[in-house]
C-alpha cells in the first residue's frame, strides 16, 4: 500500500539546526532545489522565512509539506489536485471522502491514459510492421503526412493525453 508521507526518521533531523537552506530540505524531500523553488512560487508552501542575506529557510514543516507534495506528484497528480489535497492534509479533520473522490477521479484519468497510450501503441506496431515492405517506409509517409495517419483512439481526448504529447 501506498504511503503518502511517512515521518522521516529521526536519525536524519536530529543533528540539524532548523531553519535549513535550500540544498538540505531538496536532500530531506527528494527533490531538486529547482523544484522546491518552483513549489514555493506556486504557493503550496506558505511564506518562507529568509535570512539577513535574503537565503531562503525551511522549517520542518516547510521539509513535510515537500514531502507530501513530491508524494502525491509521484503518483502523477496534477498541481491543482496536489494543491487540493495539501489543503485537506493541513485542515486535518474529517476529509476522507473528498480525498476519496479526488482520486478515484485521478484513477479515471489514469485509466483513460492508459488506454490512449496502448491504442498508440498498437497504431505504431502496425506502421513498423510494415517497414521493409516496400520502397517507401510507412513510418516515415505517415508522419509526415504523405500517407494517412495512424487512426485516432476511440478515447481521443478523454484526458487531454493526446494532445498534450503532441506539446511536449
Amino acid at each position: 500500500m501506498l504511503d503518502m508521507v511517512r515521518p522521516l526518521p529521526p536519525e536524519l533531523t536530529e543533528d540539524i539546526q532548523w531553519p535549513i537552506n535550500v540544498g538540505m530540505v531538496s536532500k530531506l524531500s527528494g527533490l531538486t532545489p529547482k523544484m522546491v523553488r518552483h513549489y514555493e512560487a506556486q504557493g503550496l508552501l506558505g511564506e518562507i522565512q529568509r535570512s539577513g542575506g535574503g537565503y531562503r529557510l525551511y522549517s520542518r514543516d516547510d521539509v513535510d509539506t515537500l514531502r507530501f507534495i513530491q508524494h502525491c506528484r509521484s503518483v502523477d497528480f496534477s498541481l491543482d489536485d496536489t494543491e487540493k489535497l495539501l489543503k485537506m492534509w493541513r485542515e486535518g479533520g474529517d476529509n476522507c471522502l473528498a480525498a476519496k473522490e479526488l482520486v478515484d477521479r485521478h484513477i479515471e484519468l489514469l485509466e483513460c491514459r492508459i488506454a490512449e497510450i496502448e491504442f498508440m501503441k498498437q497504431a505504431l506496431r502496425e506502421l513498423t510492421s510494415q517497414c521493409g515492405t516496400g520502397e517507401d517506409c510507412p513510418v516515415i509517409d505517415s508522419m509526415s503526412g504523405k500517407a494517412a495517419p495512424p487512426a485516432k483512439s476511440p478515447h481521443h481526448g478523454c484526458c487531454g493525453l493526446t494532445s498534450s504529447l503532441r506539446n511536449v
